[in-house]
Formats: C-alpha cells, sequence, structure tokens
C-alpha cells in the first residue's frame, strides 16, 4: 500500500510504494525516508539524495554513478543479488556525511568514487573494486582534507588498486587477499585487521597504524614503512617475510 505522495519531475505526484522498478530516479531528493522497500532496475545516475534514510531496503542492479550521497543513513541494506550474483555501481559517486550500516556491497563498483568523510560500519563487501577511489577533499586552491570511516567490515578480495586512503579509519577489516597496488595509505589507522596475502606493490604506508594485524605477506623491501606503529610480536613476521630468521 502506498504510504505517501512524493512529486516527481514534471511536478506530478505519484505514490510511494513498497518497489520501483526500471524508473529514474529524481534528479533531487531531499529529506525522504524509505523503510523495507526494494528498488529493482532504478537510475540514480548523477541524481542528489541528501538527508534521506533508507533502512532494510534492498537495491536491485541499480545505477549511482556520478550520484551525491550526502549526509544521508543506509541501514541493513542490500547493494548485492546473489541470485543475479550482481552488484550495484556507484562509479565517480559521492559520499560525504553519509553513514552505511550493516550493508552488503558484494562485487558493488566504486571504483574512482569520492569517500571523503563516509562511514560503514559492520558491512559486507567482499570483492568489491574500490580502484583509484579517493578519500580526500580539495578545500579552496590549496587545501586538502583526508579521512573516512570503514570499520568492522569484510573486504575480502576488495581491489583498491590506486586509491587514496590517508588518514582513514580501516580498523578493525576483514583485508584477506585484498589488492593495495599503488595505493596510498599514509597516516591510516589499520588496527587489529586481517591482512593475510594482500597484495601490495608500491603502497605507502607511512605513519600508518599496523597494531595488531596479521601482516604476513608484506614485503617491507618494497614499501615506504617511515613511522609505521606495530607491536613488538609483528616484528618477527615483517622480517622473515625478507628471508630472516628470527631467534
Amino acid at each position: 500500500m502506498p504510504r505517501r505522495l512524493r512529486l516527481n519531475d514534471c511536478g506530478q505526484r505519484f505514490p510511494v510504494t513498497d518497489r520501483f522498478t526500471g524508473v529514474d530516479w529524481p534528479e533531487e531528493t531531499t529529506d525522504e525516508t524509505h523503510a523495507g522497500v526494494t528498488f529493482d532496475g532504478v537510475n540514480f545516475r548523477a541524481c542528489s539524495l541528501i538527508h534521506c534514510s533508507f533502512s532494510n531496503c534492498t537495491f536491485q542492479d541499480c545505477t549511482f554513478d556520478s550520484a551525491k550521497l550526502h549526509d544521508s543513513i543506509f541501514d541493513g541494506c542490500r547493494f548485492y543479488d546473489a541470485e543475479r550474483e550482481e552488484g550495484c555501481t556507484f562509479k565517480f559517486a559521492e559520499f560525504a556525511g553519509s553513514s552505511f550500516k550493516r550493508c552488503d556491497f558484494s562485487i558493488c563498483n566504486f571504483s574512482r568514487s569520492a569517500l571523503y568523510d563516509v562511514e560503514m560500519i559492520d558491512c559486507q563487501a567482499q570483492g568489491a573494486d574500490f580502484t583509484h577511489a579517493s578519500a580526500s577533499k580539495t578545500v579552496g586552491r590549496s587545501v586538502q582534507l583526508h579521512g573516512g570511516r570503514v570499520t568492522d567490515c569484510n573486504l575480502s578480495y576488495a581491489d583498491f588498486t590506486g586509491a587514496s586512503l590517508r588518514e582513514c579509519d580501516l580498523s578493525r577489516n576483514r583485508l584477506v587477499h585484498a589488492v593495495f597496488d599503488d595505493a596510498c595509505l599514509e597516516n591510516t589507522a589499520l588496527v587489529d585487521c586481517e591482512l593475510h596475502g594482500v597484495a601490495a606493490e608500491n603502497v605507502r604506508l607511512a605513519g600508518a597504524d599496523l597494531r595488531g594485524s596479521q601482516l604476513d605477506g608484506l614485503d617491507i623491501r618494497k614499501i615506504d614503512v617511515t613511522g609505521v606503529r606495530i607491536n613488538d610480536f609483528q616484528q618477527a613476521v615483517l622480517l622473515e617475510a625478507i628471508g630472516m630468521i628470527v631467534d
């Protein structure tokens, strides 16, 4: 049953139902709330979702490319269709101030997205594509801000090639076999992470906090580890990875 009415791009009112299929979303949506709604094949490309709330919603085969998801909340939402084995696309999307909790982003595409000030907590994102994504924002002509929070997530096999996640909080994530080739993780918190089997060619880790993380597979001969923080017990793992014997 429709719960209320909203305006479409032509100024006409139409009912908000529990399912939207194959529609183009309005260019700008502000202060809307959706609960338990299914969005199937909906085109959010270049749309602005501002101060919106989505709880327990399902997004199937949806496109968020170049969308602006600002200061919105997504709780318990699924962006992965297990039956079709397809994830939604967020290429070039912006997430400033938005929060995602207990969401499923498995094999979703975040390539070249703007992750500054995003919050992702307790999410599933196995095999997600974050290539060349950035958590930095330029203010004015020269001031750069950095940061974002992605914690307690399953990011196994995720691809962060060329991503810039400087000064982000990436603590307590499962990053087994993730790819960080040419990524920037300077001054990033990677505390208590599972980093088993990661690929990290030319990764920049200066100033990062790796305390409590599993570090087997990191070759410190190929990584700038200036100022990196680790625990005593992690020294042996790093040295053995470059062929040294620690007694």
